[in-house]
């Protein structure tokens, strides 16, 4: 028999050890990519990206789960157009039939979903954390040599043309790459045509200097990196934890409201809005009492 949609995202929540509260939240494709890999242990979650927001980067996690159906021979078409609308029908849909292949190949194996995640997560930060040392360590070293940035324009031309391919600071946030200057950088194409002047120099003299100067803080040993990554996936899942209690709050309250427009129907108050029910039935007087009472728990 199908199950509702209440004990399919029950079930997600066991096996994966989320805290999903309805379907449409599977639109992101993080928990099917998760739920196959519980069968076969072998997903590319470095590749999931974790604290997607948008289409496009649920796009990138149906990708993989794509590339896992291919690799086990899963003959199933992926609606991915349709599921990363997060609508529910979609969805549910979807999940009905990923149950019921689970339910078939699901060999009965421990699996530690919260392990598997946290691993993905950091095997994404280490890969990008290796492949920009090498840019790091060129920069930091080259300017601490210099002390000062007198020569930087120099320095800075020295650079583009011994290189056809300028690589950028990146910080891991949340599972995104975002450039070492903030958000609103440069792009790739444009990166091998930087032109440097007096007043750009002057502008970013601060940041350059906090990144090459011999007082400066060494770069981030491997294991503050690790406790940034902790940090930052801490932060991302309070934030998302807040965000679904706000969404329970206008949930219930909504139905709150919902019951007492009920009582209004029946006309359980006077002219004056009274508490006091105009009718006699018990089982509207004890929602009514229910409904207002101020008494904390």
């Amino acid at each position: 028999m199908t199950e509702s949609r209440t004990e399919l995202v029950i079930w997600v929540n066991n096996l994966l050890q989320l805290q999903y509260t309805k379907v449409e939240q599977l639109g992101t494709g993080i928990a099917y990519s998760q739920i196959i890999d519980s069968i076969y242990g072998d997903v590319h979650l470095a590749k999931i990206k974790f604290f997607a927001k948008h289409e496009y980067e649920y796009i990138e996690n149906y990708k993989v789960l794509q590339r896992a159906f291919e690799k086990h021979k899963i003959n199933k078409i992926i609606p991915v157009e349709r599921l990363v609308k997060c609508r529910f029908q979609d969805n549910l849909e979807f999940l009905q039939w990923i149950k019921m292949f689970w339910d078939s190949n699901y060999q009965g194996q421990a699996y530690d979903a919260l392990g598997r995640r946290q691993r993905g997560i950091n095997k994404a930060a280490t890969i990008l954390s290796s492949a920009s040392a090498p840019s790091r360590q060129m920069i930091h070293g080259r300017l601490s040599n210099r002390g000062n940035f007198s020569d930087m324009a120099s320095y800075a031309s020295s650079s583009t043309a011994s290189s056809s391919t300028a690589a950028t600071p990146i910080d891991t946030i949340g599972g995104n790459v975002y450039s070492g200057y903030g958000r609103n950088c440069q792009s790739p194409s444009s990166a091998s045509t930087l032109s440097v002047d007096s007043n750009s120099i002057k502008a970013k003299r601060s940041r350059i200097y906090a990144l090459g100067s011999p007082q400066s803080s060494p770069l981030p040993k491997p294991s503050q990196s690790r406790i940034l990554v902790d940090l930052n996936q801490q932060l991302a899942e309070l934030e998302v934890a807040a965000k679904q209690l706000n969404s329970e709050k206008e949930f219930y309250f909504t139905k709150l409201l919902n019951i007492e427009n009920v009582l209004d129907q029946h006309g359980m108050y006077d002219a004056e809005r009274t508490t006091e029910p105009l009718v006699k039935s018990p089982v509207l007087k004890k929602i009514q009492t229910i409904l207002f009472d101020e008494e904390t728990i």
